[in-house]
């Protein structure tokens, strides 16, 4: 007993043999028990849960430790928090093929060559230099929480080398592509026959918001009397039910300004929805969706993402302005890209910037988006030149003022 209800269990981990030679280490955990007996039944299954996670190194497999990080660290996260459920399946996903590479190997016996060939194989898979170089940095978190937990005895992804030698020295810079205006206007007419997709297009492209927080709005959300957008959540779909959740982070939650365009077309688009309703019987509440089907249920996000990828590559052999366009390889995403991009053009402030795309930080979106500074870096040139001119008349008239004067 240590002090008012709390109780204090130590226990023998099992003896590790490793790359250092045996070593045997003490677990402790207090516990908040009313009497000893309460605490010795929390002890005793912390004791069992001890003994099935601290078994021998040649038992814990890669695939067996990814498992054990998803189920207590990142679900203790989502319950804290800390982190959305959207992100663990991300991390999930994202394992797949490493479980599939490395996943039957012990973690202790994991080689450089294993490591060469796991890579190799995900590169043949055609992924972005960007996404290959997630999954090292996902096996290096998990191996690294192996390490805390006292799993495995050291985190070989530390190891420089490995990293250099697998062409993970450094995080693999990332090309922004973007829409130009005309590019824009092609893709409205392309898609104009497709109410829904239409909607999130001008959304994305007026707001710059991600295409789960477009697909999360509802009525409510759009305030037309201070013409501006509430993004708050996001709409997300797992086992074939819709559910919503907070945004990536608490600087995501944020109100956008709508463009007259934007309003414009939002008063019509919130109309025509109203009298397709009232058609079926029903009345529209400020609780439906902004962007739902005919049947006023939400639209799932992974659905909008192929009817943009389908009218981008109908557009694949057509020209713009006597020349042939580059299509493919730009995503419903890429709209957001040009938001950002066209407000740094315009000579808004990043900071500004950064507050209406929801970005954690300012420094995040000068980093992002610094191809778009170049522009604004001739402009700031050419305003403080002429500023250093009128400064230069000035002074120079002041000068003829004195010499009148005497």
């Amino acid at each position: 007993k240590m002090r008012n209800g709390t109780w204090r269990g130590r226990v023998d981990a099992p003896v590790w043999v490793g790359a250092g030679g045996e070593k045997r280490r003490q677990l402790s955990k207090t516990f908040k028990a009313e009497n000893q007996k309460a605490a010795e039944k929390m002890f005793n299954a912390w004791v069992v849960e001890m003994q099935e996670n601290y078994r021998s190194q040649d038992d814990l497999s890669v695939e067996k430790l990814i498992k054990t990080y998803f189920h207590e660290h990142c679900e203790r996260k989502i319950k804290a928090g800390k982190m959305s459920s959207s992100t663990l399946d991300g991390y999930m996903y994202t394992s797949r093929r490493i479980i599939a590479g490395i996943g039957h190997i012990p973690c202790e016996n994991v080689s450089f060559s294993d490591l060469e060939q796991l890579f190799a194989e995900i590169a043949e898979d055609d992924l972005s230099e960007k996404y290959v170089y997630e999954h090292f940095i996902l096996l290096k978190t998990i191996f690294n929480y192996a390490v805390m937990r006292d799993f495995i005895q050291k985190n070989i992804f530390k190891n420089k080398e490995y990293a250099r030698a697998l062409g993970f020295s450094k995080k693999p810079s990332v090309k922004i592509r973007v829409f130009e205006d005309h590019e824009i206007v092609t893709i409205l007419e392309e898609i104009k026959n497709n109410s829904i997709l239409h909607g999130v297009v001008m959304l994305c492209r007026d707001t710059g918001a991600r295409r789960s927080e477009i697909m999360g709005l509802q009525l409510k959300h759009l305030n037309f009397r201070e013409n501006t957008i509430r993004v708050e959540q996001q709409l997300k779909k797992k086992g074939g039910k819709f559910y919503l959740e907070k945004p990536k982070t608490e600087k995501s939650i944020r109100d956008v300004p709508m463009t007259k365009e934007l309003y414009v077309f939002l008063k019509k688009y919130v109309l025509s929805r109203k009298k397709q309703i009232m058609l079926l019987g029903g009345k529209l509440t400020i609780d439906d969706f902004a962007i739902a089907n005919e049947l006023n249920q939400p639209v799932d996000p992974n659905l909008i993402t192929r009817w943009f990828r389908e009218s981008m590559e109908s557009l694949g052999e057509k020209e713009v302005d006597g020349k042939p366009e580059k299509w493919k390889g730009r995503g419903l995403h890429c709209l957001r890209h040009t938001y950002a991009s066209n407000m740094i053009k315009a000579g808004v402030d990043v900071v500004d910037v950064s507050a209406l795309i929801g970005h954690h930080a300012p420094s995040f979106t000068a980093d992002t988006y610094c191809h778009g500074f170049q522009n604004s870096k001739k402009e700031a040139v050419a305003r403080y030149e002429k500023f250093l001119a009128e400064r230069a008349n000035l002074e120079t008239a002041d000068v003829c003022d004195i010499l009148r004067d005497i």
